[in-house]
This record gives C-alpha cells, sequence and structure tokens, in this order.
C-alpha cells in the first residue's frame, strides 16, 4: 500500500509543480493583471478535487492557451489518481483474497472437527 502512495504523491507533487509553474509564468501574473498563486494553493486544490470537492476559482484567472493546458493538467491529475486509486484497491482485494483462500483448507478442518464434537 505504502508504494501505491508514493505513486499517488508522485503523480500529485509533478502534475501541481506544472499548474504553479503555468500559474506563475502566464502574462496576466507578469502584467500584475493577477495574483501569483501559492503552492499549498495548488496542492490544496488538487487533492480536494480528488476528494470530491471541484471548484474552478484557480483556473478562472487565467486566459487563453494558459487555460486550456491549466484544465488539461487539472482534469489529467484526476483522471491519473483516479486509476492510481482504482489500482489501489484491486491490489488490496487481490492480497485479501490471496490470505483468505490460503487459509481456507484449515478454517474447512476446523469447521469440520467443531461439528464432529457437536454429535458426539
Amino acid at each position: 500500500i505504502i508504494q501505491f502512495f508514493g505513486v499517488y504523491i508522485f503523480v500529485l507533487f509533478g502534475f501541481a509543480d506544472a499548474l504553479f509553474v503555468l500559474f506563475n509564468s502566464s502574462p496576466a501574473v507578469a502584467e500584475g493583471i493577477i495574483q501569483p498563486v501559492s503552492y499549498i494553493d495548488v496542492l490544496t486544490a488538487m487533492v480536494l478535487a480528488v476528494l470530491g470537492n471541484i471548484e474552478f476559482d484557480l483556473l478562472e484567472p487565467l486566459t487563453g492557451a494558459s487555460r486550456l493546458m491549466g484544465f488539461s493538467l487539472f482534469w489529467g491529475n484526476t483522471i491519473v489518481t483516479t486509476v492510481v486509486m482504482l489500482n489501489l484497491l484491486i491490489a488490496v482485494l487481490n492480497t485479501t483474497y490471496e490470505q483468505v483462500t490460503e487459509k481456507a483448507f484449515t478454517e474447512w478442518l476446523f469447521l469440520r472437527l467443531v461439528t464432529m464434537l457437536e454429535f458426539e
């Protein structure tokens, strides 16, 4: 499980870095039209988006190609994170299934013993 969270953190910081650079290198920030965005704001928006609180307040000031790239990165992060988390769920279920099947015969023998002792 730790490996999957490591992959998630890697993906999160990768997309957050891209969005942070996109926001702070846009011409509107250079001209002083919009305020620069902090890295914490970008990370918070991305984590909240994965948790279901999707707000586009962070992306609204962008215009033109920066806006298109911002939305692409935002939705790309959401899709990649969903796939990583789904992969984590499948891995956890697979591990649990393997543990249950390894102990199945022993459990069956124990239940058979309990049943035999009840009839004696």
